[in-house]
């Protein structure tokens, strides 16, 4: 029987450009939310092949799919960052902080 190397896929959430505060939900393909805070990070073993990230904080959610090779240790950064539209601005006056959600591989 031929062994395939393990596979990983790590997201962390360590941007300065991040809120700093707030939940950030992650779940990889069909297994378990995680939640990740700021300055965390999640490391998930998974099979070579295409896999589905999303990220939500239950008002927005963006996904990423990535193609994992078997041995590989694939980086994720996630981001909560501010939202920049006039939508946003009033939101904050009736003291809501509105933010969205980025996901990129590095």
């Amino acid at each position: 029987m031929i062994e395939v190397p393990e596979s990983r896929i790590v997201v962390e959430r360590i941007d300065a450009k991040d809120i700093k505060m707030r939940d950030l939900y992650l779940q990889v393909d069909d297994l378990a939310e995680e939640t990740l805070m700021y300055r965390e990070s999640i490391a998930i073993s998974v099979i070579p092949g295409l896999h589905r990230i999303s990220a939500t904080n239950r008002v927005n959610t963006k996904t990423l799919d990535i193609d994992v090779i078997p041995g590989e240790t694939v980086g994720i950064a996630a981001v909560c960052i501010p939202s920049k539209s006039i939508l946003a601005m009033l939101m904050v006056l009736t003291g809501i902080v509105p933010y969205k959600i980025d996901l990129w591989k590095h």
